[in-house]
């Protein structure tokens, strides 16, 4: 029997998903042109890892490549120039296929951001010259890295590893069907990487991801899962990689609001400036949801294409986000709503080590993320823990407006998180609270000394594990003559002089107005009004977009903010009678209990205690040590760190209460829990106040769906190589009985015809007669042959 189309296929179970769950197919291919098209007219590919910068000289679809993982940027650029000139049309000089060809030889080695890219190219393009001629020599360059970054155990970052061994898999899987006989481990990698693949999907329904909305590096994680899940032909791997889909599409959705992520935000650094769309996370989000108030395709010329490369593995590929995920996107469930949220620690290891609180509103989005981690790490100073996303007109053509700080101290940067802040928010609340202990300085001094050890440590370790070829790396951040390369533990150095704390107000080109009314700093924004209070001061010292609250070293700063819908309220003058006589703050604690009481205008007494002792730890990413040897195949090492001192001056994480009830942060939290999406107990569900809209059940070792979109349909051939038709139904529309015909159709085998929902209807033995649909209402269906090697499908259109 041959083998059914795979775009035919792919489009029907699209189609299924799309229509059971409403998903908006046409904007999304609206937004998908709009990608190509910049990408194809206004960018290219240059300079050491560059990314795109403009070009507007050059001929459409021109690139050229750098020789820093040029994979990495050109990859996408490839994918687009593919889809619009074809395998063979690029009608320059500098052609995708030689320039293919010639960074194969002699210098270019796979590094993990590279095989998303090359594993697109060599699945949806397989008989484009510049493909033909190289997928071998692919294949060969990842089988030859042996170093601490080849694919199968090397060390890295979330990001990293999911980029290197999801490819991967689909890498050793060519291998197995075209060149078994170069390749002989082929097959066994391929075993291994699917159990990683298998434990690593199902991880994320116990304990989420760890660059968990991060605007830097989350989007090149979705990239690798894209791909795996288009053209990984184990149905469980399938399985597993939607599954993975399915939570990035939740998580992205709860906190993203009109190209900016809401909350909290892992590694987020350099991501949230003063105009949105600016990191790969949004222009995934926004290729998946829309949702932008701005004219997307009329970028500026100094407009950064680089963090848009990653959405088009969203834009190429088969996936969609459930209808209720963009609903959820576009905040048009029923709302206000609150969500909270756990993560593990970052090799997830550690189920609930952090936890997340996020308020939805219909004009807002608030959001705030507990770290535990100690914040003198070089790694902390990217995690922004808290921000306010406040919505413009969707037609408005503005930038969102939002506030965020410690963590945005550098407003243009979304960094700099230090050791001594701490946070608390309810509903539309954010209590924000910084306390530099008068002895920081000793502190600083020693918690330094442990780095230099650790630094120490990482090195020596590093030898041990690997080649002393890729032992470049100098201690405690210094540069190694022969590579220039450097440990990756670095030491923050925090600034211990000052005890105060900062908010940013970023309005962009929306609206901003202020006042102050007795304590209280009024803002009005396009969508909210906020009533900020400061703790050490009467009122804020203001220099917008800059409020700061002074201190010196040994008090507690930081602020009360409340925002609320605009709509609630005739006038910015009306919110500030209201607040003023409905609101109130006792400080009356702060210098003998570290503590402030809030009584916000929805009637929560909220009361914060500020955590002058505790414990910490590090993020570790790939700084850890311990292991004496190198990594046992798919499994992460047992990293290990330093021992962090504990007690006075080591707190991170502040307690609360609301109308006297704990916020109990050691419990255990869902992934996600709130009314519309929660991943608790292994179970995704997203409801859209009608029932679950789409369930995803991961208790057992393989996801089941409901509805059940994949079914056990093989993998197919792609368009280029389809040859006959296999299976035709007709007539088709039809309203009383089918017939089938086809080379690929037999006798006697088993048929089913089933709703969009994956539903089997109907299910007979084909013996030559015509089949029976008069109890099927009008609609679409698919009808499927289960032959002797394999099934085949089509679409039905009853009438």
């Amino acid at each position: 029997m041959k083998k059914i189309n795979l775009l035919v296929l792919v489009g029907l179970m699209v189609l299924s998903m799309n229509l059971q769950a409403q998903y908006s197919e046409a904007a999304f291919q609206s937004r998908k042109k709009t990608v190509y098209d910049i990408i194809y007219n206004k960018y290219y590919c240059t300079g050491s890892g560059a990314g795109f910068q403009p070009c507007y000289s050059r001929p459409p679809g021109y690139f050229a490549i750098g020789t820093g993982d040029p994979f990495q940027y050109m990859g996408p650029k490839l994918i687009v120039v593919y889809e619009r000139d074809g395998i063979t049309g690029i009608a320059n000089a500098d052609t995708a296929n030689s320039r293919l060809i010639s960074h194969l030889e002699p210098d270019f080695d796979l590094f993990h951001f590279n095989y998303p890219g090359v594993a697109k190219l060599l699945y949806a393009y397989p008989n484009a010259p510049g493909i033909v001629a190289t997928k071998k020599k692919f294949i060969q360059k990842m089988f030859n890295r042996t170093d601490s970054y080849n694919a199968f155990t090397g060390e890295g970052t979330e990001n990293h590893i999911l980029m290197s061994r999801l490819p991967t898999y689909l890498l050793c899987q060519l291998a197995v069907d075209s060149f078994p006989a170069d390749f002989p481990l082929a097959l066994a990698k391929k075993d291994s990487l699917k159990r990683f693949i298998m434990e690593t999907s199902k991880r994320m329904y116990t304990s989420g991801v760890a660059e968990f909305n991060s605007a830097t590096y989350e989007a090149y994680s979705v990239s690798a899962w894209l791909v795996l899940y288009d053209y990984a032909k184990d149905l469980d791997v399938k399985k597993a990689a939607k599954a993975a889909l399915d939570y990035y599409s939740m998580e992205i959705a709860l906190h993203y609001s009109q190209g900016i992520q809401a909350g909290g935000d892992m590694r987020g650094k350099g991501t949230t400036s003063s105009l949105d769309l600016k990191s790969s996370l949004a222009w995934l989000a926004w290729v998946w949801f829309g949702d932008s108030p701005r004219d997307v395709y009329n970028v500026s010329a100094s407009f950064n294409a680089a963090p848009m490369s990653q959405c088009i593995y969203a834009a190429a590929s088969t996936y969609r986000p459930s209808g209720v995920a963009e609903k959820l996107a576009k905040k048009k469930l029923t709302l206000p709503a609150m969500y909270y949220n756990s993560k593990g620690s970052y090799l997830l290891d550690n189920p609930n080590y952090i936890k997340q609180t996020v308020y939805l509103d219909s004009s807002y989005a608030l959001g705030a993320t507990y770290f535990p981690y100690g914040g003198w790490a070089g790694g902390d100073w990217q995690m922004v823990s808290w921000k306010l996303i406040s919505r413009v007109d969707s037609s408005a053509n503005k930038n969102v407006q939002f506030v965020s700080g410690q963590g945005m101290t550098y407003y243009l940067g979304g960094n700099y998180r230090t050791p001594f802040d701490q946070f608390a928010q309810h509903k539309n609340v954010m209590i924000q609270l910084t306390k530099v202990p008068s002895n920081a300085a000793a502190i600083e001094t020693s918690i330094s000394a442990i780095f230099n050890t650790w630094a120490t440590n990482w090195d020596v370790n590093f030898v041990r594990r690997f080649s002393a070829s890729d032992a470049k790396y100098g201690v405690n951040g210094g540069l190694n003559a022969s590579s220039g390369r450097k440990t990756p533990v670095s030491f923050q150095n925090p600034s211990v002089t000052t005890g105060s704390s900062y908010m940013d107000i970023i309005a962009n080109s929306g609206t901003i107005n202020t006042a102050t009314v007795g304590n209280i700093y009024f803002v009005e924004l396009d969508k909210t009004y906020l009533a900020i209070r400061s703790i050490n001061n009467a009122i804020p010292t203001v220099a917008l977009p800059k409020l700061t609250d002074f201190a010196v070293v040994g008090t507690m700063s930081g602020y009360v903010l409340e925002v609320r819908n605009k709509s609630a309220f005739t006038s910015f003058a009306n919110f500030q009678t209201f607040i003023s006589a409905n609101t109130s703050i006792d400080k009356s604690k702060v210098a003998s209990e570290n503590r402030v009481i809030y009584t916000s205008s929805l009637g929560d007494v909220i009361n914060v205690q500020y955590q002058t002792s505790g414990t910490f730890t590090e993020p570790i990413y790939d700084w850890g040590y311990g292991p004496t040897s190198g990594k046992v195949l798919q499994k992460e090492p047992p990293f290990t760190q330093p021992t962090w001192p504990s007690g006075a001056g080591h707190g991170k994480i502040a307690s609360w209460t609301v109308n006297g009830s704990l916020v109990d942060l050691s419990q255990t939290w869902g992934v996600y829990d709130g009314p519309n999406a929660r991943i608790k107990n292994n179970i995704l569900s997203f409801n859209d106040g009608h029932g679950d809209s789409l369930r995803v059940d991961y208790t057992g070792s393989v996801p089941v769906f409901t509805p059940n979109i994949i079914t056990d349909i093989p993998y197919v051939l792609p368009e280029s190589e389809l040859k006959e038709s296999i299976l035709k139904i007709y007539p088709n529309p039809a309203n009383d009985a089918i017939d089938i015909s086809g080379s690929a159709v037999e006798l006697n085998v088993p048929i089913e015809i089933c709703n969009l929902s994956g539903q089997v209807l109907i299910k007979d033995i084909y013996t030559g007669r015509p089949i029976g649909i008069k109890s099927l209402p009008t609609g679409y269906y698919i009808l499927v042959v289960r032959g002797s090697k394999g099934a085949i499908s089509s679409k039905l259109l009853v009438e």
